[in-house]
């Protein structure tokens, strides 16, 4: 899809309505190392442990059930239980799969550790405070804990503040455009990032290390589950295939023809949240 039509379908983003808390009990836990397990406290909120009967230490994430628009806000509180450790906890956003993300990640006090991991740059010292990463193609264990790998994890923003605290409330809201990347914690400013290596995704809950984890009080907008493009879609698209007149519902590009480029529009959103003011509905 050429970039002007990405651009296109940017526009079509136009109104928005806001999902209310959301329900949580339908995430999936993404764990390479077999070391975390998932539960849901309530229907808003899933708990994310380290699993006793595992010996390897390694990251894990909960991710949810949906995919943001292109240009999205969503908030979600984080907080640590318990007493013990001062390890990595984060959010992840951008989600694509399960080696392509951004991710926020928070560590409570500095330490140094080798993991172990071939890497192509080795960075084992973790900073107290909040980063920004980039994982684009693949991660380490050193990557995720230092910041680099030479592979496919990188920083983009900080670290900033100080260390988190047990049995403590924070809320981050993501303000996310495609391009640009707006972090708050608790209200006040915290990134301001130009980066357009990933767009929409899931998001998700982050730990590494570090046990009972809670995340909670997720809103949205706009709502990402208002509607998804499927076979009704194609099939209202396809009446119109390669007929010329205004202003029909397949035309995406407005070029006055259902053709292969509105094909390509469709196919990009296959299965996907529908764009707000999407025509085919």
């Amino acid at each position: 899809m050429n970039s002007m039509l990405c651009g296109f379908i940017s526009v079509l983003l136009l109104s928005c309505t806001v999902m209310g808390v959301v329900e949580m009990t339908a995430w999936s836990e993404v764990d390479r190392y077999g070391r975390w397990s998932i539960s849901n406290p309530t229907a808003q909120s899933v708990r994310l442990d380290e699993a006793a009967s595992s010996e390897t230490v390694a990251p894990g994430w909960v991710v949810s059930d949906f995919i943001l628009y292109p240009t999205s806000t969503f908030s979600m509180t984080l907080q640590v239980l318990g007493s013990g450790d001062d390890d990595f906890v984060g959010i992840v956003f951008g989600y694509q799969d399960a080696d392509h993300f951004y991710l926020l990640d928070w560590k409570a006090a500095a330490q140094s550790f080798n993991w172990g991991d071939k890497v192509a740059v080795n960075d084992d010292h973790a900073e107290r405070g909040i980063k920004v990463k980039k994982i684009n193609g693949s991660w380490t264990r050193d990557g995720l804990w230092g910041g680099a790998d030479g592979l496919g994890v990188s920083t983009l923003a900080g670290p900033v503040g100080a260390g988190w605290a047990f049995n403590t409330a924070y809320t981050f809201t993501f303000d996310l455009s495609p391009g640009h990347i707006v972090i708050s914690l608790n209200g006040g400013p915290l990134f301001d990032i130009a980066d357009d290596t990933f767009v929409g995704g899931r998001i998700g809950g982050y730990g590494f290390s570090q046990d009972d984890l809670i995340f909670y009080d997720v809103t949205v907008s706009p709502d990402p589950r208002a509607c998804v493009v499927n076979l009704e879609d194609f099939a209202r698209f396809a009446e119109d295939w390669l007929v010329s007149m205004p202003f029909l519902p397949g035309d995406f590009d407005g070029d006055g023809t259902v053709e292969i480029d509105d094909l390509a529009h469709l196919a990009f959103y296959w299965l996907q949240p529908c764009p707000a003011g999407w025509p085919l509905k």
